[in-house]
């Protein structure tokens, strides 16, 4: 861990400090891991002012959707038994609530490790539910706070704010449930972690008020950018800077001496310089590896000027390998260009086949027209009045969604809407497809979750012997209920 006045070395910002902004912290449990096929089914928020005086708190159930087939792992860790999934709002319900949260003026949405799980499923819960996915980001002074982010700063800037425990393998931990216990924070009550969220925030504000503030602006675009600007200089003789990412681990010290090729977009791309492959890169082989990653603006990764590094973590080996792929860039400055354009040049892969729900990033934005249209269809008072929206739909896509969150959470008016049919066929298609190749795909190529594949999982879970008797029950009540069911 290495301090040398941070805050003031990044010439701290004061339009940061905004004192009208609440904190909405939260946390999700979902039906799995897939964001675009699998659904949340608790969400807990503890909205707080900036001084972190609770103004109030939403402890939201949703019911499983009828297209929905949970994973046999998410039953078991939270518990769930068929009867606790059939009780609680309907998704659309529930994600126009928290769509509501999200959006309401200067709310900071903050997450433990959410950017790359919570923050998706929120994501594209909106999205398939006729909402706007990204205004909570940035709209009417909103923003998407990752506090492990802020932990991990505070690991390397203000060590002793925190009680840094280590794990079973003698390591450095940021894991939510051991920097809580570490630091006498609540674990374990609720369904999820939102509360102990809010109280280690709390705890990271009062031990350093302006680094708190300071790390918050890492999630303002406008604020990354500046300091992915500043951030950049001089390691071993190339253009770099000193990338800070809990994923990278604490072997690495969760920091890594990154040159930085460029920026697209929204896109910093960089080139690890303790990678140990680097020196290997020629034109031949320059599209067959991943050389090259990228940092989002406000994603989870910060950028710092190289001077912030804790030099314990960069020992004599380590030091040799930058230096030598620091000479490996400067000896080669064509190959380097060549490998920007083509990293700058690659765009977003479209798949072909590619279900509705996943259709986000390659749909754009929604229109004009298809704002209006969701707005007309969710001040429609009832599953009636919103097919009527339905059918004056101004795109294929809306009138598909509009129908989709019918079929999934109007089941009771299906036959009053001579909609029964067509509702059979969309849940036999989407748990029960007739074959492996009409399995719905995602945008990365997953493939939802079906009947027939649950029960293949959980069949191999019972037969390893594994589970305690108690949870080897839930999933065979769940067994039952698939196997039982006419799709």
């Amino acid at each position: 861990m290495f301090t040398n006045n941070f805050v003031l070395l990044l010439n701290f910002n004061p339009f940061i400090m905004i004192k009208n902004k609440n904190l909405v912290f939260y946390d999700t449990r979902s039906s799995g891991d897939n964001p675009v096929f699998d659904q949340i089914l608790r969400a807990d928020t503890y909205v707080t002012d900036h001084a972190f005086n609770l103004l109030e708190t939403h402890h939201i159930e949703i019911k499983k959707r009828p297209d929905v087939v949970p994973s046999p792992e998410a039953l078991i860790a939270n518990n769930w038994l068929p009867s606790d999934l059939a009780k609680g709002s309907t998704e659309y319900e529930a994600m126009r609530h928290i769509h509501e949260l999200f959006n309401t003026p200067h709310s900071y949405n903050v997450g433990y490790g959410n950017l790359n799980n919570d923050d998706l499923l929120v994501r594209f819960g909106f999205y398939r539910n006729g909402l706007t996915p990204y205004t909570h980001q940035w709209q009417r002074s909103c923003r998407r706070v990752d506090l492990r982010t802020i932990v991990t700063l505070y690991y390397l800037q203000a060590p002793n704010a925190l009680v840094f425990s280590k794990n079973a393998a003698g390591k450095v931990s940021l894991e939510l449930d051991d920097i809580a216990q570490a630091n006498g924070l609540t674990v374990g009550k609720g369904a999820t972690n939102a509360q102990t969220i809010m109280e280690l925030a709390k705890l990271l504000h009062n031990a350093n008020p302006m680094l708190w503030e300071q790390a918050l602006g890492f999630f303002d675009k406008k604020e990354d950018q500046n300091r992915v600007k500043a951030a950049q200089g001089q390691i071993e003789g190339v253009n770099g800077a000193l990338l800070v990412d809990a994923q990278l681990g604490a072997d690495a010290g969760f920091q890594q001496p990154v040159h930085v090729l460029g920026q697209v977009g929204k896109d910093v791309h960089y080139v690890p310089l303790d990678d140990p492959d680097l020196s290997t890169l020629n034109t031949k082989n320059l599209e067959s590896r991943f050389w090259v990653q990228k940092k989002k603006l406000t994603d989870e990764k910060l950028l710092l000027n190289w001077k912030h590094r804790d030099p314990a973590v960069f020992d004599a080996a380590r030091g040799a390998l930058i230096k030598r792929n620091a000479a490996f860039v400067a000896n080669n400055p064509n190959l380097m260009q060549q490998l920007g354009e083509y990293v700058a040049g690659k765009s977003f892969a479209h798949r072909n086949n590619v279900d509705l729900d996943a259709q986000l990033y390659q749909g754009g934005f929604w229109a004009t027209n298809e704002k209006r249209f969701f707005a007309e269809f969710h001040e429609a008072p009832n599953a009636q009045e919103k097919m009527q929206v339905v059918n004056t739909a101004p795109t294929q896509r809306t009138a598909a969604i509009g129908q989709r969150i019918l079929y999934r959470n109007f089941v009771h008016d299906m036959g009053a809407l001579g909609m029964t049919t067509d509702w059979q066929r969309f849940i036999a298609d989407s748990v029960a497809p007739v074959s492996d190749l009409a399995t719905l795909k995602d945008y990365k190529g997953g493939r939802k979750r079906s009947i027939e594949r649950f029960l293949a999982d959980a069949e191999a879970l019972l037969n390893a012997g594994g589970l305690s008797q108690h949870q080897s029950s839930l999933l065979e009540a769940w067994v039952d209920v698939f196997a039982e069911s006419s799709f």
